[in-house]
């Protein structure tokens, strides 16, 4: 970014001045139009930084926030491969158990008993989830995992952190649940204890990723098992109308987050959406810039997401970055 800015003659006093003049939108948007702006395959360390005048050779690891105590280590790509190694700091998982909240209190659903069908470290959103329950006193019952733990050097470190975490929640007295290996063929798991929860008349919460909440459903509707009321609180994927379709016909309810691993949660699902996708942008922690694009592999011009990251502790540093998203964005007010 300091390269970018340098070529630009922009110097971060500059920037400031920008910011307290008019305010943090327009600064970026000015920073774009002066080319301080990276790609995606730049962000992901797959390109080198070249503009005219300027060639950066960079890593992905470039972009890793100085700021962050490392207090624990994980990865994106979890259940479905190797991803990106990030660093951890509990300051945002505070900061993001409050957005969890929120959201609860929004969506009616606070005190609903609560499962989890996410993946074990070095994937962070099931460990992340789990620490945020533990942060706001609403614990989870049951933790689901789509993989099994298998160790390698490199993952060691997060594999002891959560065993600390889970271990030591039970010296206090507040047991998180042990994770229990239940991989996607066997759905209808899940699916046996959001019934057992609808038959005690109090519908479940599951937090999974989309997919994982289609295949639950689609599991109940061939077994014939009733999870009638649950809320499927999910992410990761886009939600789609026929995903949601399938998850709508076992009489449930499904909302969606959005969220990447290098920032944390952008969005959080409105209670009262006008649109089935619909969330609230976390303007407190990350803004959006949205610039015009053609997509590479063609098709109508779309109004691309560049993403700037606002809380310190934040595992990446983003600045203009853009993500490879598109929405629409617009202000109303909701129930």
């Amino acid at each position: 970014y300091l390269a970018h800015m340098q070529q630009a003659g922009i110097t971060p006093g500059d920037v400031e001045g920008m910011v307290r003049s008019a305010g943090v939108d327009a600064a970026l948007s000015a920073l774009y139009d002066a080319g301080v702006r990276v790609g995606l395959d730049v962000f992901k360390g797959r390109r080198p930084i070249e503009s005219p005048g300027l060639h950066l050779e960079v890593r992905a690891t470039d972009f890793d926030n100085p700021l962050v105590r490392p207090h624990y280590e994980g990865s994106t790509g979890g259940s479905r491969g190797v991803g990106t190694r990030l660093v951890i700091d509990l300051d945002l998982v505070r900061y993001e158990a409050a957005h969890l909240m929120l959201s609860l209190l929004a969506l009616q659903a606070l005190d609903r008993t609560a499962g989890f069908w996410r993946p074990l470290p070095p994937g962070v959103t099931g460990i992340k989830e789990i620490l945020y329950r533990a942060r706001i006193g609403r614990l989870p019952e049951v933790w689901f995992s789509q993989n099994r733990y298998h160790p390698r050097s490199e993952d060691i470190r997060a594999a002891l952190f959560a065993a600390c975490a889970l271990g030591g929640s039970r010296l206090w007295a507040r047991p998180l649940p042990w994770p229990r290996h239940v991989p996607l063929d066997r759905a209808i798991e899940v699916a046996g204890w959001l019934a057992e929860q609808t038959a005690g008349g109090r519908p479940a919460l599951l937090d999974t990723n989309v997919s994982s909440a289609v295949r639950v459903c689609r599991a109940a509707t061939q077994a014939g098992v009733d999870v009638s009321g649950t809320l499927f609180r999910t992410g990761g994927e886009p939600l789609t109308l026929g995903r949601a379709e399938i998850i709508e016909r076992t009489s449930s309810r499904v909302v969606c987050n959005y969220g990447i691993a290098e920032a944390g949660r952008l969005g959080l699902a409105c209670g009262d959406p006008e649109h089935l996708d619909e969330v609230h942008l976390l303007a407190d922690k990350i803004a959006i810039l949205q610039r015009p694009k053609v997509p590479a592999c063609g098709g109508p011009e779309i109004d691309a997401l560049h993403v700037t990251t606002l809380h310190p502790a934040t595992p990446k540093l983003m600045l203009n970055v853009e993500i490879g998203d598109y929405a629409v964005r617009s202000r109303r007010s909701c129930s």
